[in-house]
């Protein structure tokens, strides 16, 4: 008997990933379909649209499994950052400027010089940070160096934001997906909108990231009829895809970058940080690196090895007594510096070095930035955390899962589902149905806890003091980052 299930996908950086949900929330599909990213002079870093969509349709595919699963809903979340311009037919007018493209941070430099920051605390209501993935950065870039397809244009999409509209021939958005737009009231900021001409126009019309964005009209391997939720961004597809949905609760989520945040009771925020709009009674204080499986995936090349290989090799090293910090800001660095300046930096090097210390430096590196930003989003919340949500590809390495642990002094619960974003984005199809209960319920009873990892007392001092170190050699190497940004080709 075929089984009923919902759909979901998460669009990350670089792999579309799809899972069918079954009512019982038993996991009846899971595929991962990649795709790539064209990188070239200026930091940029780009994508083809339209390979999000045909990877949907195959990763879909794969999970309907031969019509064994029969859908009867779909909802997407996507990375954000990312920006795809697109006109009144919903095509695409160039290349999606991805979150790690780095063409725009002049234009971002420019607005945090003119604007300064009394500025920005009066328009944000308090601490943000322009980089070169804002979206207004993106408007503005379009506008002054592609001025003939800005003339063309009617909206800046997330990918999500244009997958659902290829799927339901409507455009619109959430209000968490437009970072840095959208007010606590849920709607958008005038005086962010007003910066720069025909911004405003640009913005897709808000509505909640589990309602109903209409009904798919029979494209990308789904039959028609069924209901699209409108969606949103990864971090907070993965949120209820990991369960993290009460007060006092963390979460770790481990992709291309890991992002990091805490669930608060309260409004508050915290420098460096993201403080969203509330969300269904809740405040959540998150942010973004730009480096977590980036930094693996790099250090494993650079050795010639594959991503197994390297973690089994950091396995074996784990006993070796060489300390070395590794700084992951490869592209710059998000959350809580916001800098494209930030380096790659190896400190401690001896002619004793092995490769499996380098490996080791690496997953200790992503841990610590990690804590950085960790400790911005518990100072913003009043409750006590007690525990961090684990997701991601990254928790199939249980040396790393514990690694997280002992860096944040924390219990770790690694969920069942590695892929929580697209649980998450199943669940927002499901609650956008409107038979299967509300989101919150959904996540408290589908969601289930794989292993809980103990953080181990033994490297508690240790960790701590290299973490101080850690964070004491990226402030001392601002300057010499500043100078070799500067630095012509």
């Amino acid at each position: 008997m075929n089984a009923q299930a919902f759909i979901g996908v998460d669009l990350g950086t670089t792999a579309a990933k799809a899972v069918a949900l079954g009512v019982d929330g038993a996991l009846l599909g899971e595929s991962t379909v990649g795709y790539s990213t064209q990188r070239g002079d200026g930091g940029s870093a780009e994508q083809d649209p339209l390979h999000w969509l045909d990877a949907i349709e195959c990763a879909v595919a794969q999970v309907l499994g031969a019509d064994a699963v029969v859908p009867i809903s779909v909802g997407i979340c996507s990375q954000v950052n990312t920006h795809v311009l697109v006109d009144g037919q919903r095509v695409a007018l160039a290349p999606a400027i991805t979150w790690q493209d780095q063409r725009c941070a002049p234009i971002a430099r420019r607005l945090n010089q003119t604007l300064g920051q009394e500025q920005v605390l009066e328009i944000w209501g308090g601490p943000f940070s322009i980089d070169a993935s804002f979206s207004l950065c993106r408007h503005l870039w379009f506008e002054e160096h592609r001025p003939e397809l800005a003339d063309r244009a009617t909206h800046l999409l997330s990918p999500k934001d244009y997958c659902v509209a290829a799927l339901v021939d409507a455009v619109s958005t959430d209000p968490l997906s437009p970072v840095g737009l959208v007010g606590h009231d849920g709607s958008y900021n005038p005086s962010v909108l007003s910066l720069a001409p025909r911004f405003a126009e640009r913005q897709a019309a808000i509505a909640a990231f589990d309602s109903c964005a209409g009904y798919s009209n029979g494209r990308l391997g789904l039959p028609a009829g069924l209901p699209v939720s409108v969606g949103t961004m990864d971090a907070w597809g993965g949120i209820f895809g990991s369960g993290a949905v009460r007060p006092g609760m963390s979460f770790q989520m481990s992709g291309t970058s890991e992002i990091v945040g805490t669930v608060g009771s309260a409004s508050g925020s915290a420098d460096g940080v993201i403080s969203f709009p509330p969300v269904k009674g809740r405040f959540v204080h998150a942010g973004p690196t730009q480096a977590g499986g980036d930094a693996l995936r790099w250090v494993a090349d650079l050795l010639g090895m594959t991503i197994s290989d390297a973690l089994a090799s950091s396995d074996r090293g784990g006993d070796r007594d060489q300390p070395l910090l590794f700084l992951p800001h490869l592209a710059g660095e998000r959350a809580p510096v916001w800098s494209s300046e930030a380096r790659g930096v190896f400190l401690g090097l001896t002619s004793q070095t092995e490769s499996c210390d380098l490996l080791g430096a690496v997953l200790h590196g992503v841990a610590f930035q990690a804590r950085r930003v960790m400790e911005r989003c518990r100072s913003a919340v009043p409750e006590v955390v007690t525990a961090v949500r684990l997701s991601g590809g990254a928790t199939e390495s249980a040396r790393w899962n514990q690694i997280k642990a002992d860096v944040l002094d924390l219990p770790a619960e690694v969920v069942a589902c590695r892929a929580a974003g697209a649980v998450g984005a199943a669940l927002m199809g499901a609650a956008a149905h409107g038979e299967y209960g509300d989101l919150d319920g959904l996540a408290d009873r589908l969601v289930a806890v794989a292993a809980r990892v103990e953080p181990q007392p033994g490297p508690r001092r240790r960790l701590d003091d290299l973490y101080d170190q850690y964070c004491e050699l990226y402030e001392a190497l601002l300057v010499p980052f500043e100078r070799l940004a500067a630095t012509p080709d």
